[in-house]
């Protein structure tokens, strides 16, 4: 619960214990190992850094995910994977019938509770996908990719304001996020508001001149305006990184 209730880049301290529970990071963050700990075998990454310093008992074996064969069959982390496979190989019924079972063991793990939604948003079932984002929110408010799907749902819903709301908390949490960037611009346009999308894909841009969907999306937003020559020089950058690309 501690690496749910951090936020990116947080220190945790690590008393000397016996921790029994799988960790899985959802976000960057340092543990501190404070009375010569040792922690459980079971500490993946999930896509995040981890800087350890302070455990006395030799180094930390640590991945990035687990291998379905190597842990308990039945078990929490066996469904959430076997959902995981399910889910790569587009069988979304099946996948969320391992989610549901993973979750009715943990109803906190977070993990679980994502990849439901998201299989919930590739069946077009986006009320019910935020509806399993918020119980997330609830335990872990700092993940940023809870907040960022949310939005992605509230878009498609064609609730703009929402997933502009959405997608600045994202911004919040990644401030250099460009992708979410793009999107929140994606949200302002559908609305209307040419100007500020404009703003919205120029930071964007301004983090990363080579992100040829900005420029396409910026060229689309001063089109709407009638800035034409402005409009064709963002669709010719774009066309122009797109066949670099």
């Amino acid at each position: 619960m501690a690496v749910y209730a951090a936020r990116e880049g947080d220190t945790i301290l690590i008393y000397d214990s016996d921790y029994n529970e799988s960790i899985f990071l959802t976000k960057n963050l340092k543990f501190v190992g404070v009375g010569n700990p040792s922690l459980p075998d079971r500490l993946y990454y999930n896509g995040h850094s981890l800087s350890l310093s302070g455990f006395g008992f030799g180094p930390i074996s640590v991945s990035n995910m687990p291998d379905m064969n190597t842990v308990e069959s039945d078990g929490v982390i066996y469904w959430f994977l076997k959902g995981n496979h399910f889910k790569s190989n587009k069988s979304n019924a099946e996948a969320l019938v391992c989610y549901n079972k993973a979750i009715e063991l943990d109803s906190s793990f977070v993990l679980a509770l994502n990849k439901k939604a998201m299989v919930l948003m590739d069946m077009s079932r986006y009320e019910e996908a935020i509806y399993i984002l918020d119980q997330a929110i609830a335990i872990d408010a700092y993940w940023f990719s809870l907040w960022g799907n949310k939005g992605i749902a509230f878009y498609m819903l064609n609730r703009y304001d929402d997933a502009i709301s959405a997608y600045d908390q994202v911004l919040e949490l990644k401030p250099n996020s460009t992708s979410y960037m793009n999107l929140k611009g994606n949200a302002l346009y559908s609305l209307g508001k040419y100007d500020d999308a404009i703003q919205a894909y120029d930071h964007a841009l301004s983090i990363n001149p080579q992100f040829a969907n900005a420029w396409k999306n910026k060229g689309a937003s001063l089109k709407a305006l009638g800035r034409m020559a402005e409009s064709d020089a963002a669709l010719a950058k774009a066309k122009e990184l797109e066949n670099e690309a």
